[in-house]
């Protein structure tokens, strides 16, 4: 095989089918983490108004253990209590976030507390199938989508890098013959 076909051809073809593969394979990991996570889909979710009870900042400790001894991590959770009806029935939630995620730092689930004083009304989405399954929030502000982006930006890049590298390889190939 020439060395200028290679090095011209073939090399970017396999380093767009890598880049390709990489994008596939944070897919799945994309895919794994979202279902570890316990992510609930709210898409289909209604909504309906509700009444703020309650709201205050609820603290956490966090104990681990590493070589340096023990660590005690605080962490913040946003609790905030409301009623809402559906279909003439009246529900009490407390949940701020579908997937009950609470791990934030004290400003973070301040803002949240801020966002939703009591005896204000806010929206409540429920789920159609369980009414008394709802959130004030439609996804965790945690659930970043970072990982998704990458393999969606590595696999439109790896595709264009192969869809190229033949173009150029039928361009030149014509040109030559």
């Amino acid at each position: 095989m020439d060395t200028t076909f290679v090095l011209a051809f073939v090399l970017p073809f396999v380093l767009g089918a890598a880049i390709l593969v990489t994008g596939g394979v944070l897919f799945l990991l994309n895919s794994r983490r979202s279902q570890k996570a316990g992510a609930v889909e709210t898409e289909d979710w209604h909504t309906t108004g509700g009444k703020i009870l309650a709201a205050r900042l609820g603290e956490h400790e966090n104990r681990h253990n590493d070589k340096q001894g023990t660590h005690i991590d605080i962490t913040y959770e946003p609790v905030v209590e409301y009623i809402y009806t559906v279909d003439n029935t009246e529900y009490h939630g407390s949940k701020v976030f579908p997937s009950g995620d609470s791990d934030f730092g004290q400003a973070e689930a301040q803002a949240f507390i801020d966002k939703y004083p009591v005896n204000s009304f806010a929206p409540v989405r429920y789920d159609p199938q369980s009414p008394s399954v709802s959130s004030l929030e439609s996804h965790s502000p945690h659930a970043t989508h970072r990982l998704l982006v990458a393999a969606q930006s590595l696999t439109a890049l790896g595709i264009g890098v192969c869809c190229f590298t033949v173009f150029m390889m039928f361009i030149l190939v014509g040109r030559i013959r």
